[in-house]
């Protein structure tokens, strides 16, 4: 729960909240203090995930990539998927166990009965 909750809430996990400041404010677009950023969209962790590539800092880019292995074993990691795909999880994969990607092959292989929204991800 606690690993799930800094997904959500960037500013939970103080090492990258240290480790990203500078690309925060440099690639996210962010102007001011990192604690009155309303984060409700998880914005800031997307915003890193989605420029990587760019990230300068080697710490910040090295906790970015702990969020995206997360993300690729377990849905509830990957908060766009998770959000997108809720009901879809409890009608076709709620009795799968998350982690190790169960949830996440289980959605695929139902790919076909999914949401537009949830296929969208």
């Amino acid at each position: 729960k606690m690993i799930e909750g800094r997904v959500r809430e960037f500013r939970l996990d103080e090492r990258l909240r240290r480790s990203c400041e500078t690309d925060i404010y440099a690639m996210c677009a962010f102007f001011g203090d990192l604690d009155t950023i309303d984060n409700a969209d998880n914005s800031v962790i997307r915003c890193l995930q989605y420029y990587i590539k760019e990230i300068t800092s080697p710490s910040c880019k090295q906790q970015v990539k702990k969020y995206q292995e997360l993300a690729a074993q377990d849905v509830r990691f990957n908060v766009p998927l998770a959000d997108a795909c809720f009901e879809d999880r409890n009608s076709f994969c709620s009795s799968v166990p998350p982690g190790s990607a169960r949830v996440i092959r289980c959605l695929m292989k139902m790919r076909e009965k999914l949401s537009p929204t949830c296929r969208a991800v």
